[in-house]
């Protein structure tokens, strides 16, 4: 008898698609000048304006280091640069569909899977684009803050300044 051989592809395979695809979905990074540029449009020193600045300052932090990383992991699967330490802990992460441990602790967002954690950085990041983009949205999505008690502290001190 014959033993079934295996076809299926390898851990890198599986791992460098999955990378490819998370690149095409990443958002475009917050740039300063232009988040500048719209603040100074909307009213700089205004509390909620205050909050949108922080909030997209964090989201570009998470991006910039997912960015960095699967640019990274692309590159040494493909053998073009060494696996670090936290490149191998990201490769394992992804091919068992978690959230590699340096964005979990860059985003301070905790999700059961890496879709669920990938989704809501989209979200997050529509949500701050959108604002940036259109001016103050007439309803916000609060989970989709880093700093939601931020938010309505700041919510409630422009309705007390009015």
């Amino acid at each position: 008898k014959e033993g079934g051989g295996g076809g299926g592809a390898t851990r890198e395979e599986v791992v460098s698609e999955q990378v490819t695809e998370l690149q095409a979905k990443l958002p475009a990074d917050f740039k300063p000048d232009e988040v500048k540029t719209a603040l100074k449009h909307m009213g700089p020193t205004k509390p909620l304006n205050i909050c949108l600045k922080q909030e997209s300052d964090r989201l570009q932090k998470v991006l910039s280091l997912v960015r960095a990383q699967l640019a990274g992991l692309k590159l040494a699967i493909a053998g073009t640069i060494m696996m670090s330490p936290e490149l191998a802990e990201a490769v394992g992460a992804l091919f068992l569909a978690r959230v590699p441990a340096a964005w979990a602790a860059v985003s301070q967002m905790h999700a059961p899977n890496l879709g669920v954690w990938f989704s809501n950085v989209i979200s997050r990041a529509e949500q701050l684009s959108g604002w940036l983009r259109s001016g103050r949205p007439a309803s916000f999505w609060l989970a989709g803050f880093f700093n939601p008690q931020g938010f309505l502290t700041a919510n409630r001190q422009e309705v007390c300044r009015k």
